[in-house]
């Protein structure tokens, strides 16, 4: 062992003591260099060391306020206040042996590999801390800098696997409990990240291909607080870049650990590493420890150990403390004990001793401070204060005209009694402290500029009572530097819009997000919209209207009428997969336009000049239904080639059109949530990123290859291989699958009616849409009018009720709305509509059975039957959808009425297609709700489009999709 790491010192003692001492003195020398006395009293050094670790919570970095850099010299390095490294050793082993009984009190260490071979080695460095004598439970490589916010640390503990190549086989393995002991199928739940249901998860497990796979993504949506890498036995140990590894996941650390030779010993070592968790060990504790508890190499552990330190479960009492605590402060809590917060302090004073009475027990604690957190924080509401500009620093009502008034918008409590919907912020989740939001402005009659206003401001919200003359001025001179105003450039005013992020603490006022408003002349009332989103997802919006007037009404916050909660639940949020972009359909101002928010890019999309292609598209599908013969195949007959080439055609203006405004950035869109504010339809699903085709142009011959491999490719002569189409770039061929419909995730929100969150619903994440047990079917008797005689149309009737019998335990038969409503007293978790829509008495109705009619003004909770449980609903019929002026009628309706999943057309269908569409849904949804591999309603659509059409069903090119994008079908 080499004993030169500080000079001579110490260099006299036994390897073991040397080993002991040179831990305890970087220990000591964690936070300062003179923080500890020199002592030689073991029992006062072991009290030192006791504190420095915080009883087991605190991973120091060995020596580091040191602080080495490019100028420190050997003389600095070698220079200590502790002499005396028998009385360290002799200090260290006291501790050693005084956390001997406790794991989670076990000491761990970091160290900063600095290359300085002029000082030290840090190889031999690791030899020495890693000496059996100093008995570190982990000895974590510290990166110099920590790395981005990490993913918050949960318990029961969330383990992702990726769903490709190599790593894929390790969800069974980790999933099957066999044998294993019961808590350690309530402390872990194993799933696929990055896959179609979860992008989040604690612990992610991988190979080094799979850790070469994440590098390659161009958007890498996985996020995880820690990562461990298993190295097969005969593999070289990669060597990778870890900071832009941890900085791309959002990670604490990683461990490379070699050595697991086969599945029984995996699934050994993942039932160790939970046990050893389920001490209240840290990740980085927890890894090693189940390495030597299964005779296994020691784990490489990078990362930051402050970080680490969070990892664990006493770390999420602690963090559920603060909550705790800042709630009372504000007098917020409810309950019926007002006792300190105290969840850290009881862990505590547990000694985790068990997995079963210890660990199982924090998982039930936990969560019931969380929801006693919950149940007791405030409402909160989306807020805003306008000063007008050269004013007093009293907040206005109005806007002052020819010059920057300042608007400040963010989210926290209300002083005055609202009646609109609270921000659902008491179902986020704030796990890990505070959450990032993004706030959109959109406004018309104005010109817009996001205000960073400075440091100095710290603390300021948007329920600010005055501006003080030190914001005034800082707002006066920052202002100096803009233009009056701005106008488009054909001089027409157009809508503003810009974005800024705010911090939402989990309780109390967010930041402020400031922006500099300037009305354009002649502007009298100035209306707007702020969006609040997460992850490019709209969480909630509220419409602002100000008036111009040169003499400033003094008033408090400005009145804002709250449009709408998009999801009833949103507490899932750090389990749901990001959107790459939220894109919002507006009216304000009379123009119909696109709110664009992609990160922090804000981006307005007028849409004025694409009034005429988005009714060609309508026509075309109209037509379509009109003119489809369904005695010839798909790519027989005229109308299957004019209908595809009108919607690329038109499809392709848009594709133009949005690749102008956002560039082509486009391209990488490939989770969108759509926000409607209108009930003008957007048709997104119809945009068309193919080349632009010519006037000539004809379906591509290898379309139905296409079609069924979900790319453009076609077989290789004499092989059963694939090969890229050659057409891809012709003009004169028109491909389907270039549709964004037919290859991307769109969640299509709807423009519902404000409602509060509601509490009692589903949440997408965590209760998936699982097994039918009852389906609920209605049809029309015009539906089957395309068979001739009444024994055909009884024959395709039962044929529809065979196919919807494989779908669902109970298939309830509703001939008319009476019975209709009876079943639905029943909860179904599958309704199938096969409606007649049209107009009695001047109001729409829909009709099933004979002439049994239901006004949609009737469409409330008795005709859905939702009461909690997640809920499709497929609604095929002459344009249930009603692409029109009110778009999306009946789809809202359902939905306002609690279902939660809508499919329906919006351009005609007939029976011939209605009827073997729905069978062919019926069969694929059965197919995907017995499938292991969970799908999400997203991505289920593009996969319905592709297989129906393949199957020769035009129809299915109207179907569009409304609700939550990320429920889960099958998995289970």
């Amino acid at each position: 062992m080499q004993k030169n790491i500080i000079g001579n010192w110490g260099s006299d003692l036994p390897d073991g003591d040397y080993a002991c001492a040179l831990a305890a003195l970087g220990v000591l020398e964690s936070r300062g260099t003179e923080q500890h006395p020199a002592s030689s009293d073991p029992h006062e050094i072991a009290a030192a060391l006791a504190a420095e670790f915080e009883d087991g919570e605190r991973t120091p970095v060995w020596r580091a306020a040191q602080n080495v850099g490019p100028q420190t010299t050997a003389a600095h390095w070698q220079t200590t206040r502790h002499p005396s490294a028998g009385a360290l050793a002799e200090g260290w082993r006291l501790h050693a042996a005084r956390c001997a009984g406790e794991p989670r009190r076990q000491p761990c260490l970091a160290v900063v590999r600095h290359g300085r071979g002029d000082l030290f080695s840090d190889e031999a460095l690791d030899d020495c801390l890693h000496h059996p004598d100093v008995g570190l439970a982990a000895l974590v490589g510290e990166l110099p800098f920590p790395p981005r916010p990490r993913v918050p640390w949960h318990w029961p503990l969330r383990v992702g696997v990726l769903p490709e190549g190599d790593d894929e086989p390790l969800l069974a393995l980790l999933q099957d409990m066999q044998g294993k002991p019961d808590w350690a199928r309530r402390l872990a739940r194993s799933y696929v990240v990055g896959g179609a249901a979860h992008d989040h998860c604690d612990l992610l497990i991988l190979t080094p291909r799979g850790l070469d796979a994440l590098r390659r993504r161009p958007r890498c949506r996985v996020r995880a607080g820690f990562v461990v890498c298993l190295v097969a036995p005969d593999a070289a140990m990669p060597e990778p870049d870890s900071r832009p590894l941890l900085d791309l996941l959002h990670a604490a650390g990683i461990a490379l650990q070699p050595g697991i030779p086969g599945p029984a010993q995996l699934e050994e070592w993942f039932v160790n590493l939970v046990f050893h968790a389920s001490h209240d060990l840290s990740i980085h504790a927890a890894v090693c420890s189940a390495s030597r508890h299964g005779g296994l190499p020691a784990p490489r552990v990078t990362g930051s150990a402050g970080a680490l330190d969070g990892c664990r479960i006493m770390a999420i009492a602690t963090h559920q403390d603060r909550l705790e605590e800042a709630l009372q402060a504000r007098e917020a809590l409810r309950l019926a004990s007002t006792e300190p917060a105290g969840m850290a302090r009881s862990f505590r004073s547990r000694r985790f001793m068990s997995e079963t009475h210890d660990g199982v027990r924090a998982v039930e604690d936990l969560a019931q401070q969380h929801d006693d957190n919950a149940a007791a924080r405030e409402p909160r509401w989306i807020q805003a204060r306008l000063w007008a500009g050269q004013g007093t620093g009293v907040p206005t009502q109005t806007l002052a005209p020819g010059c920057w008034n300042l608007l400040a918008t963010g989210i926290g409590p209300s002083l005055l009694p609202r009646a609109d919907a609270p921000f659902p912020d008491n179902r986020l989740s704030f796990e890990h402290g505070e959450v990032t939001l993004t706030v959109q402005l959109e406004m018309t009659g104005v010109s817009l500029a996001p205000y960073p206003h400075p440091d100095r401001w710290w603390g300021f919200t948007a329920s600010a009572a005055t501006l003080d003359t030190t914001q005034q001025a800082d707002f006066a001179a920052w202002t100096s530097g803009l233009p009056a105003a701005a106008v488009a450039d054909d001089g027409a005013p157009q809508v503003a819009l810009v974005s800024l992020p705010i911090v939402l603490p989990p309780v109390g006022d967010s930041s402020a997000a400031c922006f500099a408003v300037f009305p354009l002349p002649g502007a009298e009332r100035c209306d707007g919209r702020i969006s609040i989103l997460h992850n490019n997802r709209v969480l909630q919006s509220s419409l602002v209207s100000i008036d111009v007037a040169a003499d400033a009404t003094a008033g408090g916050a400005l009145k804002l009428r709250t449009e709408g909660v998009i999801h009833p639940r949103d507490d899932d949020l750090d389990e749901r997969q990001a959107y790459d972009v939220a894109i919002q359909v507006s009216e304000l101002g009379g123009h119909l336009h696109l709110a664009i928010q992609r990160d922090d890019t804000t981006t307005p999309v007028d849409l004025d000049s694409l009034e005429e292609p988005i009714a060609l598209i309508t026509k075309a599908l109209k037509d379509a239904a009109i003119l489809w013969d369904f005695s010839q195949g798909l790519l027989e007959q005229a109308a299957f080639g004019d209908t595809l080439y009108a919607l690329a055609a038109n499809g392709s203006l848009l594709a133009q059109h949005l690749r102008q405004k956002c560039g082509d950035g486009i391209d990488d869109w490939e989770r969108i949530q759509l926000v409607p504010t209108t009930h003008k339809f957007l048709p997104l699903e119809y945009v068309y990123d193919g080349p632009p085709p010519s006037t000539d142009a004809v379906p591509c011959p290898s379309l139905l290859g296409a079609l069924a491999h979900g790319r453009c490719c076609q077989p290789v002569a004499g092989s059963e291989a694939l090969e890229p189409c050659p057409h891809q770039a012709d003009k004169g061929h028109v491909c389907p699958l270039r549709f964004w419909g037919f290859s991307k995730t769109i969640e299509r929100c709807g423009t519902q009616s404000p409602p509060i969150a509601d509490q009692a619903a589903c949440v997408p994440s965590k209760r998936p849409y699982g097994h039918v047990d009852r389906l609920l079917f209605g049809a029309s008797a015009r539906t089957f009018a395309y068979k001739a005689t009444p024994a055909e149309q009884a024959a395709e009737r039962t044929a529809l009720l065979a196919d919807l019998g494989t779908l669902a335990t109970t298939v309830l038969d509703a001939p008319d709305w009476k019975a209709w409503r009876q079943h639905a007293a029943s909860n179904p978790e599958l309704l199938v509509l096969l409606a007649h829509t049209d107009v009695y008495r001047n109001a729409p109705i829909l009709e099933i059975g004979e002439l049994q009619r239901l006004g949609r003004q009737e469409i409330v909770r008795d005709i859905s039957g939702a009461n909690g449980q997640p809920q499709l609903l497929l609604l095929l019929g002459c344009s249930a959808a009603g692409v029109s002026e009110d778009f999306q009628p009946y789809p809202e309706r359902f939905r306002d009425a609690g279902v939660n999943i809508v499919l329906a057309p919006i351009a005609p269908i007939r029976g011939g297609d209605a009827v073997p569409i729905a069978r062919s849904i019926a069969t694929l949804l059965a197919h995907r709700l017995a499938s292991p591999s969970p799908t999400t309603f997203g991505e289920l659509l593009p996969l319905i489009r592709r297989q129906l059409l393949r199957e020769g069903h035009l129809g299915i090119l109207s179907i569009v999709g409304f609700g939550d994008g990320d429920w889960l079908l099958g998995g289970q």
